[in-house]
Protein backbone atom coordinates (compact mmCIF):
# COMPACT_ATOMS: atom_id res chain seq x y z
CA UNK A 1 0.00 0.00 0.00
CA UNK A 2 1.28 3.74 -0.79
CA UNK A 3 1.78 6.56 1.31
CA UNK A 4 2.16 9.69 -0.19
CA UNK A 5 4.05 12.50 0.08
CA UNK A 6 3.00 15.67 -1.53
CA UNK A 7 2.50 19.71 -1.48
CA UNK A 8 -0.59 21.44 -0.10
CA UNK A 9 -2.89 23.16 -2.60
CA UNK A 10 -0.70 24.88 -4.96
CA UNK A 11 -0.15 29.09 -5.71
CA UNK A 12 1.88 28.55 -8.73
CA UNK A 13 -0.22 25.50 -10.22
CA UNK A 14 -3.42 26.73 -8.77
CA UNK A 15 -5.53 23.98 -11.13
CA UNK A 16 -7.27 21.18 -8.66
CA UNK A 17 -9.45 18.10 -9.15
CA UNK A 18 -10.54 17.23 -5.77
CA UNK A 19 -12.25 14.12 -7.75
CA UNK A 20 -9.27 12.35 -8.95
CA UNK A 21 -7.96 12.38 -4.62
CA UNK A 22 -11.35 11.35 -3.39
CA UNK A 23 -10.53 8.33 -5.38
CA UNK A 24 -7.69 6.98 -3.66
CA UNK A 25 -7.94 8.89 -0.16
CA UNK A 26 -10.28 6.52 1.50
CA UNK A 27 -7.51 4.01 1.27
CA UNK A 28 -4.18 5.81 0.95
CA UNK A 29 -2.29 7.65 3.36
CA UNK A 30 -1.52 11.43 2.31
CA UNK A 31 0.50 13.83 3.99
CA UNK A 32 0.59 17.27 2.77
CA UNK A 33 3.69 19.61 3.36
CA UNK A 34 3.78 23.55 3.07
CA UNK A 35 5.91 24.56 -0.16
CA UNK A 36 7.85 28.11 -0.31
CA UNK A 37 6.24 29.56 -3.42
CA UNK A 38 6.19 33.10 -4.25
CA UNK A 39 4.02 33.51 -7.49
CA UNK A 40 4.21 36.92 -8.70
CA UNK A 41 8.71 36.07 -8.38
CA UNK A 42 8.27 32.35 -9.77
CA UNK A 43 5.74 32.82 -12.37
CA UNK A 44 4.92 36.47 -13.10
CA UNK A 45 8.11 37.73 -13.24
CA UNK A 46 9.75 35.43 -15.45
CA UNK A 47 7.29 35.52 -17.65
CA UNK A 48 7.23 39.05 -18.09
CA UNK A 49 11.03 39.69 -18.76
CA UNK A 50 11.00 36.57 -21.28
CA UNK A 51 8.48 38.46 -23.17
CA UNK A 52 9.44 42.23 -22.71
CA UNK A 53 13.35 41.57 -22.63
CA UNK A 54 13.70 38.16 -24.17
CA UNK A 55 15.65 36.35 -20.72
CA UNK A 56 14.89 32.88 -20.95
CA UNK A 57 13.29 32.23 -17.86
CA UNK A 58 15.63 29.09 -16.46
CA UNK A 59 17.65 32.03 -15.12
CA UNK A 60 15.20 32.72 -12.26
CA UNK A 61 13.73 28.64 -12.07
CA UNK A 62 16.33 26.61 -11.04
CA UNK A 63 15.31 22.64 -10.93
CA UNK A 64 11.73 23.93 -11.14
CA UNK A 65 9.31 25.97 -9.68
CA UNK A 66 8.78 23.57 -6.65
CA UNK A 67 12.67 24.01 -5.46
CA UNK A 68 10.77 25.65 -2.73
CA UNK A 69 8.99 21.90 -1.58
CA UNK A 70 12.05 20.34 -1.00
CA UNK A 71 13.21 21.18 2.67
CA UNK A 72 9.32 20.56 4.07
CA UNK A 73 9.17 17.77 2.27
CA UNK A 74 12.61 16.10 3.41
CA UNK A 75 11.65 16.82 7.01
CA UNK A 76 8.16 15.42 6.41
CA UNK A 77 9.63 12.37 4.36
CA UNK A 78 12.66 12.04 7.35
CA UNK A 79 9.57 12.09 10.06
CA UNK A 80 7.40 9.34 8.08
CA UNK A 81 10.36 7.02 7.22
CA UNK A 82 11.20 6.89 10.70
CA UNK A 83 7.49 5.88 12.09
CA UNK A 84 7.13 3.23 10.01
CA UNK A 85 8.79 0.47 7.75
CA UNK A 86 8.59 0.85 3.68
CA UNK A 87 10.04 -1.22 1.42
CA UNK A 88 11.02 1.61 -1.20
CA UNK A 89 10.44 5.24 -2.20
CA UNK A 90 8.91 5.73 -6.11
CA UNK A 91 9.37 9.76 -7.17
CA UNK A 92 7.63 10.37 -10.38
CA UNK A 93 8.16 13.77 -11.91
CA UNK A 94 7.70 16.86 -13.33
CA UNK A 95 8.83 18.18 -11.15
CA UNK A 96 12.32 16.99 -10.71
CA UNK A 97 12.09 18.66 -7.23
CA UNK A 98 10.62 15.18 -6.48
CA UNK A 99 13.31 13.27 -7.27
CA UNK A 100 15.81 15.83 -5.39
CA UNK A 101 14.01 14.74 -1.85
CA UNK A 102 13.47 10.77 -3.41
CA UNK A 103 17.73 11.43 -3.19
CA UNK A 104 17.83 12.84 -0.07
CA UNK A 105 15.74 10.64 1.82
CA UNK A 106 17.51 7.65 0.05
CA UNK A 107 20.94 9.15 1.02
CA UNK A 108 19.51 9.02 4.81
CA UNK A 109 17.66 5.71 5.25
CA UNK A 110 18.75 3.35 2.71
CA UNK A 111 16.27 2.17 1.01
CA UNK A 112 15.33 0.99 -2.61
CA UNK A 113 14.29 3.68 -5.11
CA UNK A 114 12.70 3.73 -7.83
CA UNK A 115 12.67 7.28 -9.84
CA UNK A 116 10.35 7.62 -12.39
CA UNK A 117 10.62 10.46 -15.31
CA UNK A 118 7.26 11.29 -16.72
CA UNK A 119 8.81 13.94 -19.16
CA UNK A 120 12.87 14.27 -19.47
CA UNK A 121 14.95 16.42 -17.32
CA UNK A 122 18.05 18.23 -18.93
CA UNK A 123 17.21 16.71 -22.24
CA UNK A 124 13.94 18.23 -22.90
CA UNK A 125 12.92 19.91 -25.56
CA UNK A 126 10.93 22.40 -24.29
CA UNK A 127 13.50 24.02 -22.13
CA UNK A 128 16.09 25.81 -23.23
CA UNK A 129 19.46 25.32 -20.37
CA UNK A 130 21.29 28.71 -20.23
CA UNK A 131 25.28 26.65 -19.68
CA UNK A 132 25.85 28.25 -16.24
CA UNK A 133 22.03 26.63 -15.48
CA UNK A 134 23.07 23.51 -17.28
CA UNK A 135 26.38 23.28 -15.30
CA UNK A 136 24.24 22.83 -12.11
CA UNK A 137 21.37 20.93 -13.45
CA UNK A 138 23.13 17.93 -15.62
CA UNK A 139 25.29 16.79 -12.25
CA UNK A 140 21.77 16.84 -10.32
CA UNK A 141 20.25 15.05 -12.95
CA UNK A 142 23.54 12.75 -13.02
CA UNK A 143 23.23 12.22 -9.21
CA UNK A 144 19.96 11.13 -9.63
CA UNK A 145 20.47 8.35 -12.12
CA UNK A 146 23.35 6.95 -10.51
CA UNK A 147 21.83 6.57 -7.06
CA UNK A 148 18.27 5.50 -7.70
CA UNK A 149 18.43 1.68 -8.22
CA UNK A 150 15.76 1.61 -11.46
CA UNK A 151 14.80 4.69 -13.33
CA UNK A 152 11.59 4.44 -15.13
CA UNK A 153 9.95 6.50 -18.62
CA UNK A 154 7.09 6.69 -19.86
CA UNK A 155 8.35 6.31 -23.13
CA UNK A 156 10.89 3.79 -25.35
CA UNK A 157 12.72 7.49 -26.82
CA UNK A 158 13.20 8.70 -23.23
CA UNK A 159 14.63 5.38 -22.33
CA UNK A 160 17.30 5.20 -24.97
CA UNK A 161 18.41 8.45 -24.51
CA UNK A 162 19.11 7.77 -20.77
CA UNK A 163 21.12 4.88 -22.05
CA UNK A 164 23.02 6.86 -24.57
CA UNK A 165 23.92 9.45 -21.99
CA UNK A 166 24.27 7.35 -19.06
CA UNK A 167 25.87 4.41 -20.63
CA UNK A 168 28.46 3.80 -17.55
CA UNK A 169 25.06 2.71 -16.10
CA UNK A 170 24.03 -1.14 -16.89
CA UNK A 171 21.04 -0.99 -19.56
CA UNK A 172 18.90 -2.91 -16.86
CA UNK A 173 18.39 0.09 -14.84
CA UNK A 174 15.92 2.03 -17.37
CA UNK A 175 12.87 0.49 -17.69
CA UNK A 176 10.09 1.72 -19.92
CA UNK A 177 6.25 1.00 -18.62
CA UNK A 178 3.87 3.51 -21.30
CA UNK A 179 1.01 5.14 -20.59
CA UNK A 180 -2.42 3.86 -20.03
CA UNK A 181 -5.98 4.12 -19.93
CA UNK A 182 -8.38 3.42 -17.29
CA UNK A 183 -11.47 1.72 -18.65
CA UNK A 184 -13.35 2.48 -15.47
CA UNK A 185 -12.70 6.23 -16.18
CA UNK A 186 -15.12 5.49 -19.22
CA UNK A 187 -17.63 3.99 -17.33
CA UNK A 188 -21.12 6.23 -17.36
CA UNK A 189 -20.32 9.33 -18.97
CA UNK A 190 -23.22 11.60 -19.50
CA UNK A 191 -23.75 11.61 -23.62
CA UNK A 192 -25.07 14.70 -25.74
CA UNK A 193 -26.34 14.84 -28.73
CA UNK A 194 -23.91 17.05 -31.12
CA UNK A 195 -25.49 18.35 -34.49
CA UNK A 196 -21.96 19.90 -35.57
CA UNK A 197 -18.43 18.41 -36.61
CA UNK A 198 -17.36 18.90 -33.08
CA UNK A 199 -13.31 19.02 -32.62
CA UNK A 200 -11.79 18.62 -29.70
CA UNK A 201 -8.38 19.16 -28.36
CA UNK A 202 -7.58 18.50 -24.66
CA UNK A 203 -4.51 19.45 -22.28
CA UNK A 204 -2.82 22.82 -22.57
CA UNK A 205 -0.69 24.32 -25.21
CA UNK A 206 3.58 25.40 -23.97
CA UNK A 207 6.48 25.46 -25.80
CA UNK A 208 6.77 23.89 -29.27
CA UNK A 209 3.33 22.55 -29.04
CA UNK A 210 1.21 25.17 -30.54
CA UNK A 211 -2.06 25.22 -32.54
CA UNK A 212 -1.07 27.95 -34.91
CA UNK A 213 -0.97 25.31 -38.85
CA UNK A 214 -4.21 23.83 -36.98
CA UNK A 215 -5.84 27.25 -36.81
CA UNK A 216 -4.40 28.85 -39.89
CA UNK A 217 -5.93 25.72 -41.72
CA UNK A 218 -9.31 26.05 -40.42
CA UNK A 219 -9.35 29.60 -41.13
CA UNK A 220 -8.64 29.07 -44.95
CA UNK A 221 -11.70 26.41 -45.25
CA UNK A 222 -14.25 27.75 -42.82
CA UNK A 223 -15.31 30.79 -45.52
CA UNK A 224 -14.82 28.48 -48.72
CA UNK A 225 -16.25 25.64 -47.92
CA UNK A 226 -19.44 25.81 -45.86
CA UNK A 227 -17.93 25.10 -42.62
CA UNK A 228 -18.62 27.98 -40.73
CA UNK A 229 -21.95 27.12 -39.80
CA UNK A 230 -21.07 23.59 -39.74
CA UNK A 231 -18.05 23.72 -37.36
CA UNK A 232 -17.03 23.59 -33.41
CA UNK A 233 -13.94 23.56 -31.93
CA UNK A 234 -13.17 22.97 -28.67
CA UNK A 235 -10.12 23.43 -26.71
CA UNK A 236 -9.98 22.24 -23.20
CA UNK A 237 -7.58 23.51 -20.97
CA UNK A 238 -5.12 25.99 -20.61
CA UNK A 239 -4.90 27.82 -23.71
CA UNK A 240 -2.99 31.73 -23.13
CA UNK A 241 -3.36 34.74 -24.47
CA UNK A 242 -1.21 34.60 -27.15
CA UNK A 243 -3.64 31.03 -28.52
CA UNK A 244 -6.64 33.48 -27.87
CA UNK A 245 -5.12 36.42 -29.92
CA UNK A 246 -4.37 33.87 -32.69
CA UNK A 247 -7.68 32.77 -32.70
CA UNK A 248 -8.98 36.38 -32.91
CA UNK A 249 -6.83 37.09 -35.82
CA UNK A 250 -7.98 34.37 -37.72
CA UNK A 251 -11.74 35.34 -37.03
CA UNK A 252 -12.55 32.31 -35.15
CA UNK A 253 -13.92 33.53 -32.09
CA UNK A 254 -17.81 31.79 -33.29
CA UNK A 255 -15.80 28.24 -34.02
CA UNK A 256 -13.64 27.92 -31.00
CA UNK A 257 -14.75 27.71 -27.37
CA UNK A 258 -12.06 27.93 -24.73
CA UNK A 259 -12.98 26.47 -21.63
CA UNK A 260 -10.23 26.09 -19.61
CA UNK A 261 -9.28 23.84 -17.13
CA UNK A 262 -11.93 21.01 -15.89
CA UNK A 263 -12.41 18.21 -13.99
CA UNK A 264 -10.89 14.66 -15.60
CA UNK A 265 -14.23 13.49 -15.97
CA UNK A 266 -15.63 16.66 -17.33
CA UNK A 267 -12.49 16.19 -20.23
CA UNK A 268 -13.61 12.85 -20.69
CA UNK A 269 -17.15 13.65 -21.95
CA UNK A 270 -16.09 16.58 -23.66
CA UNK A 271 -14.51 14.08 -26.12
CA UNK A 272 -16.76 11.31 -25.84
CA UNK A 273 -19.41 13.88 -27.31
CA UNK A 274 -16.92 14.85 -30.38
CA UNK A 275 -17.13 14.33 -33.63
CA UNK A 276 -12.93 14.24 -34.37
CA UNK A 277 -10.03 14.02 -31.14
CA UNK A 278 -7.39 16.56 -31.98
CA UNK A 279 -4.27 15.85 -30.84
CA UNK A 280 -1.35 18.85 -31.32
CA UNK A 281 2.09 17.62 -30.74
CA UNK A 282 5.38 19.95 -30.98
CA UNK A 283 7.53 20.06 -33.86
CA UNK A 284 11.36 21.00 -34.11
CA UNK A 285 12.36 23.66 -36.40
CA UNK A 286 15.89 22.98 -37.11
CA UNK A 287 16.64 26.33 -37.99
CA UNK A 288 15.92 28.16 -34.65
CA UNK A 289 17.58 25.48 -32.24
CA UNK A 290 21.38 24.64 -31.54
CA UNK A 291 22.98 22.52 -29.36
CA UNK A 292 20.03 20.37 -29.22
CA UNK A 293 21.41 16.93 -30.36
CA UNK A 294 21.25 15.39 -27.32
CA UNK A 295 17.45 16.32 -26.92
CA UNK A 296 14.67 14.15 -26.98
CA UNK A 297 11.93 15.31 -29.21
CA UNK A 298 9.73 12.02 -29.62
CA UNK A 299 6.53 12.65 -27.63
CA UNK A 300 3.73 10.03 -26.36
CA UNK A 301 1.09 12.57 -24.85
CA UNK A 302 -0.36 10.58 -21.82
CA UNK A 303 -3.74 12.24 -22.95
CA UNK A 304 -3.16 9.81 -26.81
CA UNK A 305 -3.89 6.42 -24.84
CA UNK A 306 -7.59 7.97 -23.28
CA UNK A 307 -8.49 9.64 -27.20
CA UNK A 308 -7.87 5.62 -27.61
CA UNK A 309 -10.06 4.49 -25.24
CA UNK A 310 -12.97 7.41 -26.43
CA UNK A 311 -13.13 5.98 -29.53
CA UNK A 312 -13.68 8.26 -32.08
CA UNK A 313 -11.22 8.81 -35.24
CA UNK A 314 -8.09 11.38 -34.05
CA UNK A 315 -6.66 13.70 -36.18
CA UNK A 316 -3.01 13.72 -34.96
CA UNK A 317 -0.79 16.78 -35.91
CA UNK A 318 2.97 14.84 -35.55
CA UNK A 319 5.36 13.82 -37.11
CA UNK A 320 5.45 10.43 -39.60
CA UNK A 321 8.31 8.87 -37.64
CA UNK A 322 7.39 9.19 -34.16
CA UNK A 323 5.40 7.31 -31.25
CA UNK A 324 2.35 9.00 -32.04
CA UNK A 325 2.09 8.04 -35.38
CA UNK A 326 3.10 4.70 -34.56
CA UNK A 327 0.31 4.18 -32.49
CA UNK A 328 -2.30 5.49 -34.03
CA UNK A 329 -1.17 3.92 -37.24
CA UNK A 330 -0.82 0.35 -35.30
CA UNK A 331 -4.61 0.76 -33.46
CA UNK A 332 -6.00 2.13 -36.39
CA UNK A 333 -7.88 4.89 -34.64
CA UNK A 334 -7.35 7.87 -37.12
CA UNK A 335 -4.63 10.31 -39.06
CA UNK A 336 -1.79 11.47 -38.63
CA UNK A 337 -0.73 15.31 -40.36
CA UNK A 338 2.98 16.85 -39.97
CA UNK A 339 2.39 20.00 -37.96
CA UNK A 340 3.84 22.27 -40.87
CA UNK A 341 2.08 20.70 -43.32
CA UNK A 342 -1.31 23.10 -43.91
CA UNK A 343 -2.12 21.81 -47.20
CA UNK A 344 -2.13 18.58 -46.12
CA UNK A 345 -3.91 19.48 -43.14
CA UNK A 346 -6.75 21.29 -45.04
CA UNK A 347 -7.13 18.55 -47.33
CA UNK A 348 -7.26 16.12 -44.18
CA UNK A 349 -10.05 18.02 -42.80
CA UNK A 350 -12.07 18.64 -45.66
CA UNK A 351 -12.31 14.60 -46.09
CA UNK A 352 -13.17 14.00 -42.64
CA UNK A 353 -16.18 16.27 -42.46
CA UNK A 354 -16.94 14.92 -45.97
CA UNK A 355 -17.11 11.63 -44.06
CA UNK A 356 -19.05 12.84 -41.39
CA UNK A 357 -22.01 14.49 -43.19
CA UNK A 358 -22.38 11.11 -44.45
CA UNK A 359 -22.19 9.41 -41.32
CA UNK A 360 -19.46 7.05 -42.02
CA UNK A 361 -17.01 9.21 -39.83
CA UNK A 362 -15.89 5.99 -38.17
CA UNK A 363 -12.78 3.55 -37.22
CA UNK A 364 -12.62 -0.54 -37.42
CA UNK A 365 -9.56 -0.49 -34.72
CA UNK A 366 -7.50 -3.12 -33.78
CA UNK A 367 -8.48 -4.48 -30.18
CA UNK A 368 -5.56 -6.68 -29.46
CA UNK A 369 -3.38 -3.45 -30.12
CA UNK A 370 -5.39 -1.15 -27.97
CA UNK A 371 -5.19 -3.88 -25.01
CA UNK A 372 -1.82 -2.76 -24.69
CA UNK A 373 -2.83 -0.07 -23.33
CA UNK A 374 -4.71 -1.23 -20.49
CA UNK A 375 -3.30 0.46 -17.51
CA UNK A 376 -3.51 -2.76 -15.42
CA UNK A 377 -0.62 -3.54 -17.90
CA UNK A 378 1.59 -0.99 -16.57
CA UNK A 379 0.71 -1.43 -13.25
CA UNK A 380 2.32 -4.87 -13.46
CA UNK A 381 5.47 -4.10 -15.22
CA UNK A 382 5.74 -1.18 -11.88
CA UNK A 383 4.63 -3.74 -9.60
CA UNK A 384 7.37 -5.93 -10.84
CA UNK A 385 10.03 -3.36 -10.94
CA UNK A 386 9.44 -2.81 -7.14
CA UNK A 387 9.68 -6.82 -6.43
CA UNK A 388 12.74 -6.69 -8.41
CA UNK A 389 14.55 -3.77 -6.56
CA UNK A 390 13.53 -5.20 -3.27
CA UNK A 391 14.85 -8.50 -3.50
CA UNK A 392 17.68 -7.30 -4.33
CA UNK A 393 18.59 -5.38 -1.54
Amino acid sequence: MPTVLTVNRSFLRPRYDPSRVKEVSSSVEIFRTHSLEIRPLQRWLPAVLNRRFGLNPKWLQLVDDFVGWLPFAVCKGSEILRKGYFDLIFSTSMPNTCHLVAYILKKKFGIPWVADFRDPWTQNPYVTYPKPISKIEEPMEQTVIGTADKVTTTNPFFTEGFIRKYSSEPKEKFVTIIHGFDPDDFQKLETTVEHKFVMTYTGSFYGLRKPDTFLKAVSDLSEHHGLKEQLKIRFVGSVGKSIEAIIHRYGLDDLVEVYGYVSHKKALEYLHNSSLLLLITGVRHESTMEDFSDRIFDEFPGKLVEYLAIGKPILALATSEGSVARIIKSTRTGIVVHPSDIEGLEKTILDLYGLHKRGRLRMKPDLDELKKYNILLSVKKLSEVFNEVTHDQ
